[in-house]
């Protein structure tokens, strides 16, 4: 039988190690702030779906939640939804040695807790927003001492970037661009704390892959996210200050510029871009 009370210790000491709320974990699992006490008291369980999105999100095995054993490391590596490996790799990876191992290999992966995921092909779409994004960026940010760069990894482990973390959980993220202004950003070949992450959704990310996604980069402290949705072309701009949410902008591409909080002038019109798309001639028709 589940012991609630040691499920709940463990849950509300995990929450408090990330600095969350109990309102941002349950936004995280699709719960109210409730029901988020309630379970920290042991006064409630919760259904499989969520115990897997907490595993996921906070790196754990479901033994451990669930007081069956004290050993946090996951059986076996937990992946995107949108996740599709073709190889077996090493059960763990360094960060060094996952650089070495994605170079080798074809498509784009991430680093998750020390595993290679290799991540799902971007529709047409995808790509065409980003590329139309990229040189906006460009535009704006020669001359400047800030870097836009499209598909980088970001460090986005919890723990500290140095010789003495526990590699089994490095972690890395591939937004679609990101900007970093100061060089001590930029090390061991990925880059610690962007200052704007910029995300092209796809019908294949869930929800909660969103939300778990831009929920991380705001806790390693990205200072703004844009996030924008390739088929439904709406948009949504977020600038934190500490962590928190300061300031969003939010609209459709054709019917709204999007504007930069962080950066002063960075306007991005995509208006129309994706009909260029819809409205590509067809040599057989």
């Amino acid at each position: 039988m589940l012991d609630t009370s040691l499920f709940g210790g463990r849950l509300s000491e995990l929450r408090k190690k990330r600095g969350l709320s109990k309102a941002a974990l349950g936004r995280i699992i699709g719960v109210s702030t409730t029901q988020i006490s309630e379970m920290e008291r042991g006064t409630s369980a919760t259904t499989m779906q969520r115990l897997i999105l907490l595993c996921e999100y906070f790196s754990v095995s479901s033994d451990y939640l669930l007081g069956l054993t004290d050993d946090m490391q996951p059986r076996k590596p937990v992946q995107l939804s949108s996740a599709t490996p073709e190889t077996e790799p090493a059960p763990w990876m360094t960060l060094e040695e996952f650089q070495a191992f994605a170079d080798a290999q074809a498509g784009s992966w991430e680093l998750i807790n020390g595993v290679p995921v290799k991540m799902d092909s971007a529709s047409d779409s995808h790509q065409w927003l980003s590329i139309n994004l990229s040189a906006q960026f460009l535009a704006y940010f020669k001359g400047k001492p800030c870097i836009p760069l499209p598909g980088k990894d970001v460090w986005t482990s919890t723990e500290e970037l140095n010789d003495a973390r526990d590699h089994r959980k490095d972690s890395t993220r591939k937004p679609d661009l990101l900007v970093y202004c100061d060089k001590a950003q930029r090390v061991h070949n990925v880059i610690v704390k962007p200052d704007l992450v910029a995300e092209i959704w796809s019908h294949s990310n869930s929800y909660h892959e969103r939300s778990l996604k831009t929920l991380l980069y705001q806790t390693i402290g990205v200072k703004e996210i844009w996030t924008i949705d390739s088929e439904t072309a709406d948009f949504i701009i977020a600038f934190f200050e500490n962590g928190r949410n300061i300031h969003m902008r939010q609209g459709h591409l054709d019917n709204a510029p999007l504007t930069s909080f962080l950066f002063p002038g960075l306007t991005v019109d995509l208006s129309g871009v994706m009909d260029i798309l819809e409205n590509q001639p067809d040599s057989n028709a």
